[in-house]
This record gives C-alpha cells, structure tokens and sequence, in this order.
C-alpha cells in the first residue's frame, strides 16, 4: 500500500500544488530552508494519524501551542496536506479561526480525514536520540512543553521494542551489510543502548561514534520489526556523521529495503550517496530523485528525475563542481 501522491496548499515554504511519489525509492535534495525535513515529518504525522489521536499531525511539528501554524500566508483560511496512497487518502486542513484572544493571537483548528488502514511509517531523524533514551519518554509524557516533537520521541519508543531471537527473512537481507561497519550488533540494558562488539567489548551509546549509532538504530530497526514489508521509510540525511567510505554501504542499503516493499524518503545533501544511489540502481528498482528547489517568488517547487545527472536544479552538484573548478 504505497504512497503516491502529496498535495499542498499554502502549506510551509511550499507552492500549491503536487508531489508525485516512487512506491520504491525517492531521494529528496535541496538547498537548507527549502522545507526537506518538514515534507518527511509532515508524511509522518498523516501516516500516524489515528482516530483517537488526531493530535499526533501536530505533535510531529510541536503545533500544540498558541500561533503555531504551517500556513505560508496566515491571512487565507487554509493550509492544506494531502497525503494518497494507492486506494486512501488522508488529509490535514488547518482553518485559522477568525476570532483572536485579547493578545492578538489567533488559535488554530485542525480537521482531519484518516487513512482506512493504517500505514506502518517509520521516521529515522538526524539527531542522534539514543544516547539519551534512558527516562526520556517518561519525562515527555510528564511535561507538556517538552522540547522534542513526536518524531524524535517515536525513534527512541520504536528503537526500544524487543529484538526477534532470530533475524526476520527483510532483515536477513540488511544486517550483513550493517553489522561490519558496526563490528558489533546492538543491546538494551535499562533503557539504555549499546554496541556489544564481535570480541565481546560492551560499549555505551554515549560513548561511542555518531556514524556507528547512525547505523546501530537502523539494525534496531530491521531487527525489532519496526521496519517490515509494507512500511514507509522516512530517513533525514543517512549521511550525517557517517565516514564517505561506508555510503555505498548505505546505498546498498536503501535499494535492497526498496526492492523488499519498503517504500523510503530520505533527504541527502551528499553527492556521494545520491550518485551511489544512481549508479547502483538496477534496472527495475524505482528510483525518483527530487530536487526542491525556490524560484524568484520565494516559493519551493519540485522537480523530478530518474536519474540524479538529470536534475536541472541541482545544488549538490553545482556545489561540488565549483570545488572541482576551485581545485
């Protein structure tokens, strides 16, 4: 059940119009500010919608509070995300009330219609939020204003969830790729996450390397059954703190999941990993490359290739082809 299509309306840095989607693989590139993490945590929050808890759209942007809006222009009524798969369809509509308080400021309501069947996402963001695990989620659902959104706090609960004995056949096919660049698999010990190595070390989260605990909460992931056929994937720069050499790794990484029915949206600002991904792609795998991208208006729109070389606007490569001109 693979999303196909984003529809926006006066929503964030956006321009009204449509995102379509690969069921497969789609690699989102941009320059900063052109709105690349709130796309993915605004799929999220549609995907996490639920009946009982229509709150959760907005707990992915800490909307919660008065004057939070994603609306670009707060002067029309409605900010809109649409979010369709291949047979549903569910979609946020935020309506700014009239009325504002004695302080000027204006509340917003949210109306929501929810997917039939719930999608299985899973958000994997560019903080590192492992380290911190231990007493975390109590605090969160203690305070009200806790400084971390739903996206982040659903990485450390769904990090958490009991490992299989045994890998799962989708894991089967990921963890040989990961567990040498770790030189370990990982453990949970109260509430706490570690990098048991191959020689038997125990080694603390807070205590080992960003890249290693980039690639530790994915094996989490495949081998708890976070991720399984049928879930959607949403990965913020994979790159982040990783060393060059192990993103051909990554790439393998992402195309051998998507070719196993996880659809993924990960946004990179590596040449390194979008062009592995390209030149790794076989000929049947799916693979959308999208650049977003501002024009004289302010606004952000979407282009959208098969091949990254193909990308007009293209600030990754303009960027390293001005260093090759440099050098």
């Amino acid at each position: 059940m693979a999303l196909r299509k984003i529809h926006m309306e006066n929503f964030s840095v956006f321009s009204d119009g449509n995102i379509a989607l690969s069921p497969n693989l789609n690699v989102f590139i941009g320059a900063n500010g052109t709105g690349k993490t709130q796309l993915l945590k605004a799929v999220y929050g549609c995907c996490e919608l639920t009946t009982n808890h229509r709150e959760n759209f907005q707990a992915c942007f800490q909307l919660n509070a008065k004057n939070k809006s994603l609306a670009r222009d707060k002067k029309r009524k409605v900010c809109h995300f649409s979010l369709s798969s291949m047979d549903q369809e569910a979609q946020i509509i935020t309506h700014h009330l009239l009325a504002s308080d004695d302080a000027g400021v204006q509340n917003v309501s949210y109306e929501n219609s929810l997917f039939t069947k719930k999608i299985n996402a899973v958000y994997l963001p560019v903080k590192d939020m492992l380290t911190h695990s231990r007493g975390l989620l109590a605090m969160a659902h203690k305070y009200n204003d806790f400084p971390f959104d739903k996206t982040l706090l659903d990485s450390i609960e769904c990090a958490g969830r009991w490992g299989l004995k045994k890998p799962s056949e989708l894991a089967k096919q990921i963890l040989p790729l990961l567990e040498p660049l770790i030189n370990g698999i990982i453990a949970i010990d109260n509430d706490e996450f570690y990098i048991i190595k191959k020689n038997g070390q125990k080694i603390n989260f807070e205590l080992e390397a960003e890249g290693f605990k980039k690639i530790g909460i994915l094996w989490q992931f495949l081998m708890n059954e976070t991720i399984t056929e049928n879930t959607v994937l949403l990965w913020d720069e994979p790159e982040a703190n990783l060393n060059s050499e192990f993103l051909p790794v990554i790439a393998d990484c992402l195309l051998a999941l998507s070719r196993q029915k996880v659809q993924i949206l990960i946004s990179t600002h590596s040449y390194i990993l979008a062009k592995y991904i390209e030149i790794r792609a076989k000929e049947n795998d799916k693979v959308l490359f999208h650049s977003l991208y501002k024009k004289n208006d302010g606004l952000v729109y979407d282009e959208q290739k098969r091949k990254f070389s193909d990308l007009q606007n293209n600030t990754i490569v303009t960027a390293f082809e001005a260093l090759m001109d440099e050098v």
